[in-house]
Order: structure tokens, then C-alpha cells, then sequence
């Protein structure tokens, strides 16, 4: 049974290798896709397959045992041949499936449905299906997710291949999700909400981020949760679950769900694993029962039931007449019950231009039996009393009475979701903040620019600019200061700009023009000019005077880029340009800033697999102390081994680039650990007691919990806080972190050395209050030294303080044997210089310990 073949077959058999995807490991990503198709279709199975010339592969699967079936029983290879959905509503009704052996054997497939999975290129590489072992049929919302899925599947699949920046699959789920009016939710082990779609926000009445992060029991209360908690226990435990559940509700109110969970084990790959989470389906089956139960009362109770109805219940005969109208009704349209009953409901509720098609449409149903509203849900327009128009969701029933057919519509007031749909679709593409385009609707605008700019022979520019330092601003006034101010900066920028010129808010502080229908480069640099003035100006924000400036770079339409992403990209990088350069100032795109911005991308890839390569290595430089002439400490220092160096990278060659890119404190933390491991290392081989120094810089410290890491780190190594040294910069001990770090430090144990020494203003109250251990005088003082009487001057009054305050002293800088004696004659406590060795291999330090301890003799005593 093979399916007829595409006409570029030789073009679709090619399709998976460029992919790469065949014989591939599960990856989450499809998984999930596969789990909601199943889910949201009720299937007990469901597929990603792939098509090529002799088998089909499943790439994932739910349900389903086989990894692979031969082509030629493949229903999927069917499916592949037509532009849509496949739809086999009986297998065995189908002469193409009847004989299939997986019909007549195993799985024992009575239902299939697929969505090819298309390229691009018009290619299918296979399907999305499910499939089921009873005959069933797909409803139309069932369908459209399942094309939506498929279509989700095919963006992975497109998205895995050319290797781009993925968007988070959440976000792509969350659309997906959003538009199913059932309740989704993932909930993890611990019975904390990790997921949830917009029904799940409609339900609980709040946003999703009140929800996320919380456990069941805080969101669900007390009652509710005793309710669903044995069920939860079950699919925790792995089980499939599926139930019903009377539940309390806002204001008193009880709903009815209907809920399937389950459970997630992580991977789906045959082996059995624990349980991750679960995801649950919840249907408000609330409308559905509350109509079960009133065709079963008698029509005593019917009063009472209409009464309490949340919607309007209208009834009307076969004549159009009005029947019943409840409390709800009342409400809703403005009538008394008593007004309407008797009256054709088209002449009373209807707006007069649907008045004839209604009156057609029940003459037709009467005549023919037929009428597509009936067992539907239709949106359509009705009218109140005061005759003003209002959207409503209707549902038409037949009552089943002998004699003329009888009807219940059920209807209600859909005016506010209309409303939330506008907003949720002005929001999909303008920002909510500044209400400026957001990138998806700029995106838009600067394609359809780009395609009309040739047939006009006029200039496009885009120009991408950055509110420099607004980090700043946000962190020291708050975040709603910060919000004021980007809404007039992009009051600012509107009126530089012409109405047909486009300005949109991408994130943050980041935003991009579109200028159209300019003639030279200079009409854009002129504008961004007007920009950068306009902004210069003071802004009033709240009781705040804030003056701002901003970068911008500048790509041109087709001179730096033929395409949406690559203008973007080319005026992003001229904007890092213009940063580098001093900020406040504008940078107009050149190909050597791509080169420029392409390595800086190289060393950001690089550097952020080094510390997963274990590329980062730690050289020591010896500090000698004088009276003995023995190694008593060692100064770490970082190096990097980059791929493609003959040296090791020094690291002023890299920090500031690690910085940027938020590595900083990750770097610092393996730093701390690899020289408390080393100088245990030094201490379990019997070597002399040497304490790794490390030094840190001001900028480490909004990175880690400095005090805490050390302590934890010193706990995980057993090194003992005597065999490390922290060494800060002289300048930093005026800074309330500082202090804050002194005193856990010296809680800990830990020795305290201030480095550069006599270059910054602190006071000698700072050195006692502190107990520093050590000061270590900066390389500068030992220039020219001796000889220089200056120089020698203050070193020697150093020394001389640092003894009375009984306070240790070691001089770094020492290079030749006459600055040795000199520190010598001074009764300087140690030294540290190329002199008495250079910064060396964790070996290379460890064998001249060795030869210190084998001999008895200094190795570095001069």
C-alpha cells in the first residue's frame, strides 16, 4: 500500500537528510507535541513520523511500541501525498486500509489522522497523527489544533535545522494552549503549577504569574484540594488519570470539571523513570450537567432552574414565539419576563437587519429538517430593549416534545471577551507599556517596506537605538520610575520622526525605527541627530529631573542588508559600536564592524563553553617570606587555555568580555574552588603550609554572594580558612559591601590581605577595625628603587606603620637582588617578584615545594 508518489519525490527523499533528524534521539520538544495532540484529541496513540524511501520512523511517539514500520504499510505514506489532513475515519471502511496489517494485526489501528509535515520547499517529510483502535471522528477545533500542532512540529523541525536562536517552546505552546477553552496545566512533583493556559487565568480570575510557582492547595483552597488530591496521588505515582469533580468556586459558586492527568516522566523512551509532573486536562462541564440535570426534574423545578441560570435561557415554539425568558434574559436585554413572552423573538431580540435570514432559516428547518445552528455554538449580534447591539454566544436546541418542534436557546453576554480579544490582539502586536509597534508588527512593516522600496527607487533605514545606562536609572528609582521614563522617551522619539515612519519598542530599553522613503544616507544620520538631541533634554518623571542619552546604529535598505533579520542585525551592531565608543552618539553600519561584532561573537561562544571544557587553568606566583626564606603563599592567577593559542590567555585578555556577558560569577566561583582545592592538595601531599591568595575585583561582587560562597566552597573542599587569602583592592574598603564581607570573612577564619597598598585613601581606622592580616605594597613604589629616595622614603615608612600596628607587610615588584637587600635591611616581613618566581603551572609550584621539603633548604631563598 503505497501511497502515490509527490511529483519531486528525488526533492522530498532528500528532505530528511538535510535534517538530520532520522534515527535521532528523543528530544522533549516533540515529545510534548506528541503527549498534547494525543490529549487534546482523546487518542490513546499519536505519532511524529518521517517518511523515507523504504520505511516510516517515529521520531516520537505516545501510546505506540514500534519505532519504525516498512513504507509500504505506512498510512502516514499516504498522507504525505495530499495538502492537508488525513482523515481515515474507519480503517476497515477504507478499501486503501482494509488489508493493512497493522488493521488486521497489531496495533490493531481503526482511526487515523494525519497533518503532513511540510518544508518550505513543499517538501513532506511526514506527519503528526493519532490514531486510535475504535472508529471515531475529529470535531473542527480538534482539527484546527491538530494542524496547529503539526504546523508547531514543522517550525521545530525548520527551527533544528538551520540551527537559529529557538524561541522557547512555552511560548509556542502557550499560543497553542491559549486558544482551547478546556484547562491546561502542568503541575511538577511537588504539586507546584509550571504551566497554565489562558482558560486556567479565566478560571482563577488572576494572571498566570500570580498562579506559576504555587502549589494546589494555595490556589485551590482548603476544600477544593481535599477534593482532587487522591487523584493527584494516583498520577504521581504514574497512573493515567481521569475524573470527575463537583469543586468549590469563587463567591460560593460550585463548578463540575472534568479532568484527564497525565503523568511526565521526562523522556519517553520505554525505560521507566520517575514521575517529573503531570499535565492535566480540565474541562468545565459545569453547562453540560447543569442541562443534564434539567431534563430530568420535572417541570416543577424548571421555574427554579431558569431563575438560577448564570445564562439567558430563552425558549421559543415554531412559530418564533417566545416561550420562556429567565432572570438571566431579563437582565441581559432589559425586558420583563411578562413583556416578551408570546412575541416572535425576531421582532424583539433580533436586529432588524438578521431579522429576515432568522425567519428564513427556521421556515428551512421546518420545511427540510435541517439547520446548521442547531448543536452549535454561534456567535452573532442581538439587541436589547433600548435597541443597542451587543455581541452574544448562542446555542440552539431542539426540545424533544411530540407534536411541532420546540427550541431553547442558550445565550450569553460576550461583550467583555470581545473586548479582552481586541486588547489580547492590539497586544500580540503593539507594546503595553509605550502602546509604539512591537517587534512582530515592525517586523511586518519593514518586509513590506523593503518589497516597495525598489518600485520607488528610495532609501529604507533602520535605526536601532539603546537608552545607555538605563539599567542604572531602574535599579536606584524603582521600576516604576524607570516605566515613566521609557513612555516619554517614546513620546520623544514619535515627534522626531514623520507620521509615515515607523518607531517600535523591541525590550527594555531597546527601540527601532524605520525611516521610508529617504533619498540619501545623510537624511538618516540627520534624523538620528534629532534623536540623540531630543533625548539630551531634561526629563521631568514623577518629582525626578533625569537626563538621558542614548546609542544608535544605522543600517540602509539594500546597501547593508536585502532582508528584515540582516538590517536588524547590521544597525544592533553599528549600536554596539556607538557604545564602544563613548556612548550618546550615533554609528552608521560598515561590513568591519561585522567582522568586529563576529569576533566578539566568537570569543562570547567561547568563553561561555570553557567552563564546561575545563579550559580554565590557575598559575601561582610564590610570596616568600624573608625571615625564613620558604614559600608561605602563592597568588593565583587566571589563565585560559583557548582553543587555537599557542599561550595560555592571560585573564585581561577575556574578564571584561565575561562580564558582559554575565559569566563573571560562575568564572569567580571556579576560581575560589579550583585554589582552595589546590592548596589542599598542598596540604594532604606533607608539602610546607602554603595559602592560596586570591585577589578579588569590585566588580565580583554583585555577582556572588562573596561571604557565602567562600564559606560554602571551604565546606565542600575541607580546606581549613587558614590556607586561603583574600586579597582587596585597597580602594574597596569604603564601600558598605566591603565591610559586610570583612567581617564573615574574619568569622570565618579566613586571611585578609589589603593589596595596592599606599595607591588608594583609606585610613588607618579602616585597618584596625577590619583586623587585616597583611598588607602587600603595590608594584609602583618599587621602581627605581633603590636609588630613588622618594620611593624608599615611603616604603620604609610603610613597613614601619605596618609593624606598630603589628600588621604583616609583603612588597610586590621585587625584580633584582639590590631591591631584596633593601627590603631585607628594612625587616620587611615577605616579597613577591619576577626576582623570586614568575607565576607558574599547580606542578611546576608543587615540585619546588617538593625540593624544599626533600632538601630542607629554601628553594627561593636569595
Amino acid at each position: 500500500m503505497i501511497a502515490h508518489d509527490p511529483a519531486d519525490e528525488a526533492g522530498r527523499l532528500a528532505a530528511p537528510a538535510r535534517y538530520q533528524i532520522l534515527d535521532t534521539a528523543p528530544e522533549p520538544t516533540f515529545d510534548t507535541l506528541t503527549r498534547l495532540a494525543a490529549q487534546i484529541c482523546h487518542a490513546p496513540m499519536a505519532l511524529v513520523s518521517l517518511v523515507d524511501g523504504n520505511r516510516q520512523w517515529f521520531k516520537s511517539r505516545v501510546g505506540c511500541d514500534l519505532e519504525e514500520t516498512p513504507r509500504n504499510i505506512a498510512f502516514c505514506a499516504c498522507a504525505i501525498s495530499q495538502d492537508d489532513i488525513l482523515v481515515v475515519p474507519d480503517t476497515l471502511a477504507d478499501t486503501r486500509f482494509a488489508a493493512n496489517p497493522l488493521v488486521a494485526g497489531p496495533p490493531h489501528i481503526r482511526f487515523y489522522a494525519g497533518v503532513p509535515l511540510m518544508t518550505e520547499e513543499g517538501h513532506a517529510l511526514g506527519t503528526l497523527c493519532i490514531l486510535d483502535q475504535v472508529p471515531r471522528k475529529l470535531d473542527a477545533q480538534q482539527i484546527t489544533t491538530l494542524r496547529a500542532l503539526a504546523k508547531e512540529a514543522m517550525t521545530q523541525l525548520d527551527l533544528r535545522r538551520k540551527n537559529l536562536e529557538l524561541q522557547p517552546i512555552q511560548d509556542r505552546l502557550q499560543l497553542i494552549t491559549d486558544a482551547v477553552p478546556a484547562l491546561i496545566s502542568y503541575v511538577d512533583a511537588q504539586r507546584r503549577y509550571r504551566f497554565i493556559n489562558k482558560a486556567y487565568e479565566a478560571w482563577f480570575g488572576c494572571p498566570r504569574d500570580e498562579l506559576l510557582g504555587k502549589h494546589l492547595l494555595e490556589v485551590l483552597g482548603e476544600a477544593a484540594y481535599d477534593r482532587i488530591s487522591p487523584h493527584v496521588e494516583r498520577v504521581l505515582a504514574g497512573e493515567c488519570v481521569n475524573f470527575e469533580a463537583q469543586i468549590p468556586y469563587r463567591h460560593g459558586e460550585t463548578r463540575y470539571i472534568s479532568a484527564s492527568c497525565i503523568p511526565d516522566y521526562g523522556a519517553d523512551d520505554g525505560t521507566r523513570r520517575e514521575v517529573k509532573g503531570y499535565v492535566g486536562l480540565i474541562t468545565d462541564i459545569t453547562e453540560r450537567r447543569r442541562t443534564e440535570l434539567a431534563l430530568r426534574r420535572s417541570e416543577a423545578r424548571k421555574a427554579a432552574m431558569l431563575a438560577t441560570a448564570l445564562d439567558c435561557v430563552i425558549g421559543m415554539d415554531h412559530r418564533g414565539n417566545i416561550t420562556e425568558f429567565n432572570s438571566a434574559a431579563e437582565a441581559v436585554f432589559g425586558y420583563q419576563r411578562t413583556e416578551v413572552l408570546g412575541k416572535e423573538m425576531a421582532e424583539i431580540l433580533i436586529p432588524p437587519h438578521l431579522r429576515e435570514a432568522h425567519r428564513k432559516g427556521l421556515a428551512h428547518y421546518l420545511w427540510t429538517g435541517e439547520a446548521p445552528v442547531l448543536g452549535k455554538r454561534i456567535e452573532m449580534s442581538a439587541m436589547r430593549a433600548d435597541g443597542k447591539e451587543f455581541p452574544i454566544e448562542l446555542a440552539v436546541a431542539r426540545i424533544p416534545v411530540d407534536g411541532p418542534p420546540e427550541f431553547t436557546a442558550y445565550l450569553r453576554d460576550i461583550t467583555e471577551r470581545k473586548r479582552t480579544e481586541e486588547r489580547l490582539s492590539y497586544l500580540a502586536s503593539y507594546d503595553a507599556l509605550t502602546n509604539l509597534p512591537n517587534r512582530v508588527l515592525f517586523t511586518d512593516r519593514l518586509r513590506q517596506a523593503l518589497a516597495q522600496s525598489p518600485r520607488h527607487q528610495r532609501l529604507v533605514a533602520v535605526l536601532f537605538l539603546d537608552v545607555d545606562r538605563f539599567k542604572h536609572i531602574n535599579d536606584t528609582l524603582g521600576h516604576d520610575i524607570g516605566d515613566l521614563l521609557l513612555q516619554a522617551v517614546a513620546g520623544r522619539l514619535l515627534n522626531c520622526v514623520r507620521e509615515t515612519d515607523t518607531v517600535a519598542r523591541l525590550s527594555g530599553d531597546e527601540f527601532v525605527l524605520m525611516l521610508t522613503d529617504i533619498a540619501r544616507p545623510a537624511d538618516a544620520t540627520q534624523i538620528a541627530q534629532k534623536l540623540l538631541d531630543a533625548l539630551r533634554q531634561p526629563f521631568e518623571v514623577g518629582s525626578h529631573t533625569l537626563f538621558v542619552e542614548a546609542s544608535i546604529g544605522i543600517s540602509l535598505y539594500p546597501k547593508d542588508g536585502a532582508d528584515v533579520k540582516t538590517l536588524l542585525k547590521n544597525a544592533d551592531t553599528a549600536m554596539y559600536q556607538a557604545k564602544e565608543r563613548g556612548r550618546n552618539q550615533y554609528r552608521q553600519y560598515s561590513p568591519a564592524m561585522g567582522a568586529r561584532a563576529a569576533r566578539r561573537r566568537t570569543l562570547e561562544y567561547e568563553l561561555r563553553g570553557a567552563l564546561a571544557k575545563n579550559e580554565f587553568e590557575l598559575e601561582y606566583q610564590p610570596q616568600i617570606d624573608l625571615g625564613s626564606g620558604r614559600i608561605t603563599a602563592a597568588e593565583a592567577f587566571l589563565r585560559w587555555r583557548r582553543p587555537g593559542r599557542e599561550r595560555l590567555v592571560p585573564s585581561s585578555e577575556f574578564i571584561r568580555e565575561a562580564e558582559a556577558q554575565g559569566l563573571l560569577g560562575p568564572i569567580s566561583e571556579w576560581v575560589l574552588r579550583a585554589a582552595c582545592s589546590q592548596s589542599l592538595a598542598w596540604q594532604t601531599k606533607g608539602l610546607p603550609s602554603v595559602s592560596a591568595s586570591l585577589n578579588l575585583e569590585a566588580a565580583q561582587f554583585q555577582y556572588l554572594n562573596l561571604g557565602k560562597t567562600i564559606e560554602r566552597i571551604l565546606k565542600e573542599t575541607t580546606l581549613d580558612p587558614s590556607g586561603l587569602e583574600i586579597e582587596l583592592n585597597e580602594r574597596l574598603l569604603r564601600t558598605p559591601a566591603t565591610e559586610k564581607l570583612l567581617l564573615a570573612l574574619k568569622n570565618l577564619g579566613v586571611e585578609i590581605v589589603i593589596d595596592e597598598f599606599g595607591t588608594g585613601y583609606s585610613s588607618l581606622s579602616y585597618l584596625k577595625r577590619f583586623s587585616i592580616d597583611r598588607l602587600k605594597v603595590d608594584r609602583s613604589f618599587m621602581r627605581a628603587v633603590p636609588g630613588d629616595t622618594h620611593n624608599e622614603a615611603i616604603i620604609t615608612a610603610m613597613i614601619a606603620m605596618a609593624h606598630s600596628l603589628k600588621i604583616k607587610i609583603t612588597v610586590e615588584g621585587v625584580e633584582t637582588a639590590e631591591q631584596l637587600q633593601f627590603l631585607r635591611a628594612l625587616g620587611c616581613d615577605g616579597v613577591q617578584g619576577y626576582l623570586l618566581g614568575r607565576p607558574l603551572s599547580a606542578e611546576a609550584l608543587t615540585r619546588m615545594l617538593l625540593a624544599e621539603t626533600v632538601s630542607g633548604t629554601p628553594v627561593s631563598a636569595g
